[in-house]
């Protein structure tokens, strides 16, 4: 016997629950958070001088208030040209010290992703 063909399904809108919010970028989410503490000035650690870290100077030197005043890598002629370009005052090349300097307030993962995990538990 002959398969009987399948009748097509009515398609139906999707439900309002399921459609999802639009997605924003890390560097836009990180944007719209740090813009809501304009009022007063916020220290930021950056880890990883390459081109994320860079990119998200970029978007740091945006907002009022943010200022970067360590960063990290493991590649000094980098951290140097970085920190001249970007004003940071203060490198390093451990990662840990900018997780652990007291001035910093809040820290920016921007070394590769095999090392986030690490970074985040110190």
């Amino acid at each position: 016997p002959l398969p009987r063909p399948r009748r097509p399904r009515p398609r139906l809108p999707p439900s309002p629950r399921l459609l999802r919010p639009p997605m924003f970028s890390t560097v836009q989410r990180a944007t719209a958070r740090l813009s809501t503490v304009a009022s007063r000035s916020l220290n930021v650690g950056v880890i990883g001088a390459g081109r994320i870290g860079r990119t998200h100077l970029d978007t740091l030197a945006s907002i009022p208030g943010v200022q970067p005043v360590i960063i990290s890598d493991v590649v000094e002629p980098v951290l140097k040209d970085v920190t001249a370009q970007y004003g940071v005052p203060r490198y390093t090349l451990d990662g840990n010290e900018v997780i652990n300097d007291p001035e910093v307030e809040a820290v920016w993962i921007c070394s590769p992703s095999q090392l986030h995990a690490d970074q985040i538990k110190a």
